[in-house]
């Protein structure tokens, strides 16, 4: 069986620059890291990065790569933007944000309209505008869901 110690001299190898999280396995590799350092068969070279010690490390060197297909990549990509583009719609289509001409308390109420957009993902109804006139109908509904600490998987 491979140690935590034999796991990380093989992934020095493999890779210039590597982070405790690439380790991998069910045991956290800190504490096998730090001793590693301490004995010399690995270097620290950044916060939370290591080397073998005669690994050239560039000043502006990263250790992400890229993982997986290109596909997979694509996919990594699109879900990225994907987030800002499910907040954009709601915030400035059914809220108005980009109508809305404030400029006193202007970063007051946009962070008004992320947590209003966040709390109608967990209103029933197909669109924004029909969760808004639902919660028009009964405020109540608001008024829970500002109350809970955590958020049902089903709608409300």
């Amino acid at each position: 069986m491979e140690t935590i110690a034999e796991r990380i001299l093989k992934m020095a190898r493999n890779q210039t620059v590597f982070r405790a999280h690439d380790v991998g396995g069910t045991i956290d590799p800190r504490s096998t890291l730090r001793r590693m350092v301490m004995r010399g068969d690995i270097t620290r070279v950044g916060r939370g990065l290591y080397a073998l010690p005669d690994a050239e490390v560039g000043a502006n060197h990263s250790p992400s790569r890229p993982k997986g297909t290109p596909a997979r990549q694509l996919a990594l990509a699109r879900s990225h933007w994907e987030i800002g583009n499910c907040l954009h719609h709601p915030k400035d289509r059914s809220l108005g944000e980009d109508a809305d001409r404030t400029r006193l308390g202007a970063s007051t109420m946009a962070r008004v309209r992320s947590l209003g957009a966040g709390l109608l993902v967990h209103v029933a109804g197909n669109s924004v505008p029909q969760k808004q006139v639902r919660i028009a109908a009964r405020p109540s509904i608001a008024v829970s869901l500002l109350k809970r600490k955590r958020f049902p998987a089903k709608q409300i």
